[in-house]
């Protein structure tokens, strides 16, 4: 166990496997706070990293936002952060399927593995999770807590998260300017999609890629719609959130948060998925943010700003 960078300072880190895919690991790493004492027990806040499925990974620190840190180190959780399988080499069941994947690791090995480290043995106690998603991985931690209850989770939280998939701007293609940059004339977005899929290497596996390098093919695909075509999958019409939700009974309390100036995955697919719970499912928690800023305003935001302390007050009610 050593110390890593600079935004986790206040962190050691510890590497496992929690899987492996035709000779290819799943990587979790677990952040633990410099504070905690041997052989005591601590809450789990585990964290899936955004990037539209496309890029990412679980140790790229700009996406940590600050308040989510301060929170982990206030209440003493241990931060549990996977990698799993990205598009579109895989296909979002194969995603999915990872996640069910780290489920079973994190509730049948990690607890007992916790207590193994030699530099600080810790109690995972499994039975006070939460879960925090940005953006794609706000997709997959309300898929979590609708497809696995087995995950025990207590509280899920999201920030700008592509909840609502099928609005218009993210199915239909047209000219997007998108944080920022100009548009991308639609045949050189078309032929860069294309030219990387007909690179992929059969059976290629890809689990972390920095931003910086495949961020033109995300805009690219944002852009044209593409997204509305890989998840178009026959008979999984469980992986569109809105109608996933009314077949399920037990959904744990969720909190979301959206900048109203997202021009990524606009702030209607956090408020339209919040109404939705609000008519169908009305005796679950869910406590709506809606701020100005642009995709992923958290991340510099202190726990100390008012409308955070609004939020973890919600989630402190459910977890820890």
């Amino acid at each position: 166990m050593g110390s890593i960078g600079r935004k986790f300072d206040a962190f050691h880190r510890v590497d496992r496997e929690y899987g492996e895919i035709a000779g290819h690991p799943l990587e979790v790493s677990l952040f633990i706070p410099k504070s905690t004492k041997p052989g005591a027990s601590y809450p789990v806040l585990v964290h899936f990293h955004g990037g539209g499925f496309i890029v990412g990974h679980r140790l790229y620190e700009p996406w940590y936002a600050d308040w989510l840190l301060e929170m982990a180190l206030s209440k003493g959780a241990i931060i549990v952060s996977p990698d799993f399988r990205l598009l579109p080499e895989a296909s979002p069941l194969e995603v999915l399927d990872d996640i069910h994947c780290f489920w079973e690791w994190l509730h049948q090995e990690a607890a007992a593995d916790a207590m193994s480290w030699v530099d600080c043995p810790v109690n995972l106690d499994l039975g006070q999770i939460a879960l925090h998603g940005e953006s794609s991985g706000g997709w997959l931690a309300v898929q979590s807590c609708l497809r696995y209850p087995e995950a025990r989770i207590k509280c899920v939280i999201t920030s700008s998260a592509s909840l609502d998939s099928q609005i218009p701007y993210l199915t239909i293609p047209g000219p997007k300017s998108i944080m920022g940059q100009p548009p991308i004339p639609a045949r050189q977005a078309e032929l860069t999609i294309r030219k990387y899929i007909r690179g992929i290497v059969p059976g290629a596996i890809r689990t972390a890629t920095e931003p910086t390098e495949s961020w033109h093919l995300f805009i690219c695909m944002i852009q044209q719609g593409y997204y509305s075509r890989i998840f178009n999958t026959p008979h999984h019409e469980d992986l569109d959130i809105m109608k996933a939700v009314s077949g399920i009974d037990d959904i744990c309390p969720i909190w979301l948060m959206h900048g109203t100036g997202d021009t990524l995955v606009p702030s209607e697919c956090s408020s339209n998925f919040a109404y939705k719970m609000k008519k169908l499912k009305p005796d679950v928690p869910v406590l709506l943010t809606l701020r100005p800023g642009e995709h992923g305003f958290d991340k510099a935001c202190s726990m100390q700003e008012e409308w955070i302390e609004e939020g973890i007050s919600f989630v402190g009610k459910y977890w820890p």
